[in-house]
């Protein structure tokens, strides 16, 4: 055989639905609209904010207060209330 015997066996348990607990939000997909120009600020927002985080091109600390001011101003409460109320009606229409 080209599996090892515990290769062998996880590859078992792998066959196993059992072992694994379906994610409620599976094939949850949001819908934007409502909220398309949040999510347009927030597109923004990332790029000039959050990108030069990653990068690693700034000072953290002063970078992480303009990222979650500019946040803030970009409507980010506004898109997550959104997407909470999407999550909230997909699950109870899921019981």
């Amino acid at each position: 055989s080209i599996m090892s015997e515990s290769e062998q066996a996880e590859f078992s348990w792998a066959q196993d639905f059992s072992n694994f607990t379906l994610d409620p939000f599976a094939s949850f997909i949001p819908d934007s609209t409502p909220v398309k120009q949040a999510v347009t600020q927030m597109s923004n927002v990332m790029t000039e904010y959050a990108n030069p985080l990653y990068y690693g091109a700034v000072d953290v600390d002063s970078q992480l207060s303009k990222l979650k001011t500019a946040a803030d101003a970009g409507g980010l409460s506004t898109l997550q209330a959104e997407m909470e109320k999407q999550a909230n009606a997909y699950l109870k229409a899921a019981k």
